[in-house]
């Protein structure tokens, strides 16, 4: 085949890989684009949706009072101008928002238990006609919110219930009967029984639970959802929306809303004329007996008496001390319960004394009394903590049993003592308290009582007459109050619109996250890549130099090198040559290191190659294999290992016996041989030495293969003996952490002259590749496999920028220029 042949076939390939690059990223692209859409399809059918409703409402300018509403508190002095305010429509908004407005709301609607119908992949809210059975609640029992409680109706007359978790109570009950435990008091009801007849009905779910709900919680809940705003900025319409999983629900609750707030504003205004109308009756109850009583007072005065006498400064005196001596009675008598109370909740001890009413609620400042309290309350408080953690004998336990009692002691005798003393307090009161009334009995009547009776008499008269007019009035008012505020469009069912899933947005995200992703994720891969991707990605980590660069290997044949084809591999390796010989300058025996990281970098191939090249310019040349762990030479080049280097080694062979001749002219080798315990020994010996000066003086260039060094420190011995050393990193296989090892390695002066050489550069292709592996593990604990992928494609490292290297990658250089 002539050269121009071997161009146009390599072009072919190269077309050939680039379609099927492009077919891969389709078939990327497409995968993407079904994950996504079928992401986006069983989200939107699975969600469990949710619907937002809204009703509005019309804001009108609040009236004033009636006239005659307004006139009366004028004549009383209680109008108040607060009630005469401008409506401004963000005050009704927040009136709306409030959260006693909600509260009013929420407890007239039916929200205190939520059901839930249970389903194969997702559950779902049931309210009001949509729930087979009503649960009542015993409102004088506590009951415990926020637990699942799981119903199974078996038939007509009968249902399973189920409440996991902690409680684990799983009980067959009958409908209509109550439910009853220390959390829990309730009956369920079952509707519609009439479905019984025949078969036990199909529900649509799989059974059935339900919450009760914390009331706190709901009324906060619809706080936050509930969105109050204008139709315009110069409209008085209010819109009300709000969201939630059943549509009926959140109608219930805006029209309830509603009729909440109207109502709020009516008994605002109703309000005002009660408080007047209440204000009239309160005057009128007490004219009427103060009237009645001077009537009476009046007739009886001028039956009974016949002069005037005035009152005397004695009689004066009397009055004073009988209100005195009355307060001071009280006050004794409610001391006097609060000491029975506490002597008989001392003698019960039924409790810490921690719910023991203080002697200063009710106004006892008795500072021994509060201490002798203060000190048992704290003694039980100790007690409590103890017994958590100590047994039936603890000391300390006893200790404090000790003291509760003396205590308890102290405190009982100390009440009974206040009890006797506060008798004899009583008793002294009401001795005085006889005595007073008594002198008060021989006072005489005074001409001034009869004057002060008939003032009183007629003043009352005229309030009364007034009073019972202006009540009148008052009532007329508040019998013609109106709301300032209507409904204008109450929220229905039908006209709620689906908010959650958003279908159309969900699959237009799914659309554009199937073109995103595959993008993002080379991005990041190449990003966050700690191989070596670019002649610069070796430049960052280590100076030592990069003597050449070695294209991919598709082809099945290791051996590529000649000097016929004009491939770019080939010329790669000429070029590899070429640099070579300018490190060789002043040498003329050239031995020649050959090693790398890891395995899987080619450094078998590149040996191999690099070997062939020199021979190919006249250049007698030795190939020899040192990975005496995993010998790979004679298997490339079709040899026999059975003898080789191993046994020079051990002084089984000579030199010239393991010593082979290859198929190519000046081209010699020497296998590993049998693979020995321990090579490491034998490659640090002086034999080492000796091979190497033996071969010198017969070989123009020495080129030695080694095992990787990151494994094993073979290399590190044989760098001693070799000119210069060849550093293989493989294109995206190599990580940045090896060059740092060799670059310290190269620091400490363990390799002199080294270069690198990078290899597996790809031009435009993923695909294309040819592999084979290799891998080995022996007793002593060491092993390595590898994979090479080369093509017969090549490219020089360029630097180029992040998105133009993207771009190559998604696309290929034949896309990109």
């Amino acid at each position: 085949m002539t050269n121009q042949d071997t161009e146009i076939t390599e072009q072919g390939i190269d077309i050939k890989r680039f379609l099927f690059k492009l077919l891969i990223r389709w078939y990327l692209f497409v995968i993407s684009f079904i994950i996504a859409f079928l992401t986006a399809y069983f989200y939107n059918r699975y969600s469990e949706p949710e619907y937002m409703v809204s009703s509005t409402l019309l804001i009108r300018e609040k009236s004033d009072l009636s006239d005659g509403l307004k006139s009366i508190l004028d004549n009383f002095g209680a109008s108040n101008k607060s009630f005469q305010y401008e409506n401004k429509l963000q005050t009704e908004i927040e009136i709306l928002r409030s959260y006693n407005l909600i509260a009013q709301t929420i407890k007239e609607l039916d929200f205190g238990i939520q059901y839930v119908g249970i389903g194969t992949i997702r559950n779902k809210e049931l309210y009001k006609e949509s729930v087979p059975f009503e649960v009542i609640l015993d409102t004088s029992h506590q009951q415990l919110s926020g637990v699942k409680i799981y119903i199974n109706i078996l038939s007509a007359q009968k249902y399973f219930i189920e409440i996991k978790n902690h409680y684990n109570i799983s009980k067959e009950m009958l409908f209509g009967e109550y439910f009853t435990t220390d959390y829990f008091k309730f009956k369920i009801l079952l509707k519609h029984t009439e479905l019984f007849n025949q078969q036990k009905p199909n529900f649509g779910h799989e059974g059935f639970y339900f919450i009760i709900n914390n009331t706190t919680a709901v009324i906060n809940e619809y706080l936050s959802k509930l969105s109050v705003s204008q139709t315009d900025k110069d409209a008085a319409v209010l819109i009300l929306s709000s969201s939630g999983k059943v549509p009926q629900k959140e109608v219930d609750f805006l029209n309830k809303l509603g009729e909440v707030y109207i109502g709020y504003g009516l008994a605002e205004k109703s309000q005002i004329a009660t408080n007047a109308i209440k204000f009239i009756d309160n005057q009128l109850e007490g004219i009427v007996d103060s009237l009645t009583i001077a009537e009476i007072r009046l007739q009886n005065f001028r039956l009974l008496n016949k002069s005037i006498i005035d009152i005397s400064q004695e009689g004066q005196a009397l009055f004073k001390k009988l209100e005195e001596l009355q307060m001071e009675g009280s006050v004794l008598q409610i001391k006097s319960k609060y000491y029975d109370y506490l002597l008989n909740y001392i003698i019960g001890r039924k409790s810490d004394f921690k719910d023991i009413i203080a002697p200063s609620a009710i106004g006892i400042n008795d500072p021994l009394l509060t201490s002798l309290i203060a000190e048992l309350s704290k003694l039980y408080s100790e007690k409590s903590v103890i017994e958590y953690s100590a047994k039936e004998n603890n000391p300390t336990l006893n200790v404090i049993n000790i003291k509760i009692e003396n205590a308890y002691n102290s405190l009982l005798e100390n009440v009974r003592n206040i009890i006797k003393s506060t008798q004899i307090s009583i008793d002294d009161n009401e001795k005085r308290l006889a005595e007073t009334q008594q002198e008060i009995q021989k006072l005489p009547v005074t001409e001034r009582q009869l004057i002060n009776i008939q003032r009183k008499f007629e003043l009352n008269d005229e309030i009364y007459t007034y009073l019972l007019e202006k009540r009148a009035e008052a009532g007329i008012a508040k019998a013609s109050i109106i709301s300032d505020n209507k409904v204008i469009d109450f929220a229905r069912p039908e006209r709620a619109a689906n908010i959650f899933p958003r279908t159309n947005h969900n699959y237009m995200i799914a659309i554009i996250c199937s073109l995103i992703i595959p993008l993002l994720i080379i991005l990041l891969l190449d990003f966050f890549s700690e191989k070596i991707m670019e002649k610069k990605d070796v430049e960052d980590v280590t100076k030592i130099p990069i003597i050449s660069t070695i294209g991919h290997n598709n082809q099945n044949n290791l051996i590529i090198a000649d000097n016929k084809s004009r491939s770019i591999i080939n010329n790669s390796f000429w070029n590899l040559k070429t640099n070579m010989q300018y490190v060789f300058l002043n040498t003329n025996h050239k031995s020649i290191l050959v090693t790398s990281s890891s395995s899987g970098e080619g450094k078998t191939f590149c040996a191999i190659n690099l070997a062939v090249i020199f021979s190919l310019i006249g250049k007698k040349t030795i190939l020899i294999d040192c990975d005496l762990r995993k010998p790979a030479i004679h298997k490339y080049l079709n040899l026999n290992n059975s003898i080789g280097l191993s046994d020079y080694y051990l002084g089984k062979k000579t030199l010239q016996e393991i010593i082979v001749p290859s198929e190519q002219e000046n081209l010699y080798i020497i296998s590993s041989g049998s693979i020995p315990p321990i090579p490491y020994f034998l490659l640090g010996t002086d034999k080492t030495r000796e091979l190497i000066e033996k071969i010198k003086k017969d070989f123009e260039y020495i080129i030695i293969d080694t095992p990787p060094i990151s494994i094993v420190t073979d290399a590190i011995q044989l760098s001693a003996y070799s000119d210069t050393t060849i550093f293989l990193v493989r294109h995206n296989f190599t990580n940045r952490g090896a060059l740092k090892l060799i670059d310290g390695l190269h620091n400490i002066k363990l390799f002199g002259n080294i270069n690198i050489v990078i290899n597996d550069v790809p031009l435009n292709t993923l695909a294309g590749y040819y592999a084979y592996s290799y891998g080995y593990a022996y007793k002593y604990g060491y092993g390595y496999n590898y994979n090479y992928y080369y093509s017969d494609d090549y490219a020089e490292l360029k630097n180029e920028t992040k998105s133009r290297k993207l771009l190559k990658r998604l696309f290929g250089n034949w896309m990109v220029k």
